[in-house]
């Protein structure tokens, strides 16, 4: 007589035979469920966003935050379509590193960010490949204009830290990105940094 009811002695049985469907069960789930939620999150469009790269300056979250709130208020004035500001921290580990050449410039290339905040040293490097759009500096009110090294032209902004992050020391450079997708709200970001108004 066949066996018809469940026994745990069935259910080791029918796994071990039929395991394999299981497995592609599982699988497709977790593909179904990654392609779900990643296509139906909301998104906000580039039009109305501005990203901020920061090239080998480090700052605590709540600095972040703050400096985020300060450029999305500077943008929104330029551009109202402006609806949020993403800041990115990017660490640039010089010339001789290829990895840090590769993906700085891949970032330009895809046009990761509209204003940079970046060191000295990743500065040079990034005005030597063109990233920095021209500016008008002698409308910028604080800060040491930087001039790009092949056109002589004014490119970025030279501040103390401290004008940005408090409690920072150094100098940092700032410069609207080349490939902005937002130029307009960039600049006045800029300006907003270079005001003196630490806020």
């Amino acid at each position: 007589m066949p066996e018809t009811g469940l026994s745990p002695n069935r259910i080791r049985q029918h796994l071990r035979r039929r395991w394999y469907i299981y497995l592609i069960g599982a699988v497709l789930l977790c593909f179904l469920n990654n392609l779900i939620f990643t296509v139906t999150r909301p998104r906000t469009p580039e039009r109305a966003l501005l990203r901020v790269m920061l090239v080998n300056v480090d700052a605590p979250e709540a600095e972040l935050e703050r400096l985020e709130a300060r450029l999305l208020t500077a943008a929104q004035a330029a551009e109202p379509e402006v609806r949020a500001v993403e800041i990115e921290p990017l660490q640039y580990l010089g010339e001789s590193d290829a990895g840090s050449n590769i993906l700085l410039t891949t970032r330009f290339v895809s046009g990761g960010a509209d204003l940079y905040i970046a060191d000295a040293v990743s500065y040079e490097v990034m005005a030597a490949r063109g990233y920095c759009a021209a500016l008008d500096t002698e409308n910028l009110p604080d800060g040491e204009p930087a001039f790009d090294p092949e056109t002589g032209e004014g490119c970025a902004v030279w501040l103390d830290a401290g004008a940005v992050f408090s409690d920072a020391e150094g100098e940092v450079c700032i410069f609207v990105s080349a490939g902005a997708d937002n130029p307009a709200a960039a600049l006045a970001a800029l300006q907003n940094l270079t005001s003196g108004v630490n806020g």
